[in-house]
């Protein structure tokens, strides 16, 4: 009674010694690095336009506008946009592959064929960003109205 054998005390400590091994051995996974994280994009939310202008101002029935925007971006990030001018459903002018960097930018639009043919002209801007169109947000509306000398987007 209180006297162990030998061979109980040795395959009582086997035991423990292949317990603890095979308890280590099955903690001991190996785990694939995480992917790498994204790199940073621009989002649409981080776009505003401060500015929306048309020469010339006024324009006369007939006369082909040239618009530009002024964009500003929050973001620490740049990216490569096509910006597009929208009255209503139809296309004013457009600027693809438009690098926005942070602060503020320019997007001059080449000539358009755009005419001012109906009674009321308000216009949006909107940023295609990675093949989807997002409206960007506008600092006041852009609506052109008629004078006596043509079309004018002055407020």
């Amino acid at each position: 009674m209180g006297v162990v054998s030998g061979f109980a005390r040795k395959s009582a400590f086997f035991a423990l010694l292949v317990c603890f091994v095979a308890g280590c051995a099955a903690e001991s996974y190996y785990y694939p690095p995480p992917p790498p994280a994204p790199p940073p994009r621009l989002y649409p939310g981080d776009l505003r336009v401060t500015d929306l202008d048309m020469r010339p101002d006024p324009i006369v029935s007939g006369e082909r506008p040239r618009f530009s925007v002024v964009i500003f971006n929050r973001s620490p990030v740049s990216g490569h946009v096509r910006v597009v001018i929208l009255d209503r459903d139809e296309l004013v002018a457009e600027a693809i592959g438009v690098l926005v960097r942070p602060g503020v930018n320019t997007v001059a639009f080449p000539r358009s064929s755009y005419r001012f043919h109906r009674s009321d002209h308000c216009f949006t801007v909107e940023v295609d960003i990675e093949g989807t169109r997002h409206p960007v947000d506008l600092a006041r509306r852009f609506c052109a109205r008629r004078t006596p000398a043509g079309w004018t987007l002055t407020p």
